[in-house]
């Protein structure tokens, strides 16, 4: 474990952050997916059955983390946590409890496909942004 003492969310005995991910991990490995090398090459029905396993973890339902971690994996994405669903919902006029991380999700996309990005990318200047963290334009 990583020493992390931080729980998945506020919620009266949500499981430690740190736990929530290796009993992830350990639900990917029952999936067979043991690397990134795995996880390139599985089928599609490999990774959404790699989904449910790990959003069936506690504190692990939104799927955030699950579209992270195919981010940090290599496989382009939205991670549509609180910082992009704000950046998103100010953009189109909206309040944040508006936009769903679907939602969100869908218009970044939309967004760097339309304008030449990297979806990654584009979605971790978004976080920079919202978080007054400096904004690396090189992407």
């Amino acid at each position: 474990m990583t020493n992390n003492r931080k729980p998945t969310s506020t919620s009266k005995g949500a499981p430690l952050k740190a736990a929530a991910i290796h009993e992830a991990a350990v639900q990917l490995r029952e999936q067979g997916i043991n690397s990134t090398y795995d996880l390139f090459n599985a089928a599609p029905s490999k990774i959404e059955e790699a989904k449910k396993a790990w959003i069936s973890v506690p504190g692990q339902r939104s799927g955030i983390t699950w579209n992270y971690f195919l981010m940090l994996a290599g496989i382009g994405g939205v991670k549509a946590d609180r910082m992009v669903i704000r950046f998103v919902a100010d953009a189109i006029g909206s309040a944040p409890e508006n936009v769903s991380p679907a939602d969100a999700a869908t218009l970044v996309k939309a967004v760097a496909e339309k304008s030449g990005r990297n979806v990654t990318h584009l979605d971790h200047a978004i976080w920079r942004f919202e978080s007054g963290r400096p904004v690396n334009q090189q992407h």
